[in-house]
């Protein structure tokens, strides 16, 4: 058994993974996280991966902002500053 401790709160697992996947359900949720837009400008430099970062602090949802706008985003890699997307919603699973 694994025991991870954040912010003096335990989190059990049988692997570390587990574990921190049991933090980030607790940490992210509704009641701590409010999106206050919808939409998002993107700016020079970014990437769906970098914008996901930024807003949702997992850089690995960067395909549910693509899947979102797969029709005003055909490639994923190449976005332009100055278009606007839309962002899901950010629920707890």
């Amino acid at each position: 058994m694994i025991t991870l401790t954040i912010m003096d709160r335990h989190y059990y697992g049988n692997t570390i993974n587990e574990a921190k996947a049991k933090a980030f359900d607790d940490i992210i949720n509704q009641d701590l996280v409010k999106i206050e837009s919808d939409r998002y400008v993107v700016q020079p430099g970014d990437s769906l991966y970098s914008i996901a970062k930024k807003l949702y602090g997992v850089g690995e949802l960067w395909p549910d902002i693509a899947k979102i706008n797969r029709d005003s985003i055909p490639d994923a890699r190449l976005i332009h500053p100055g278009i606007v997307i839309r962002l899901p919603k950010l629920v707890k699973i």
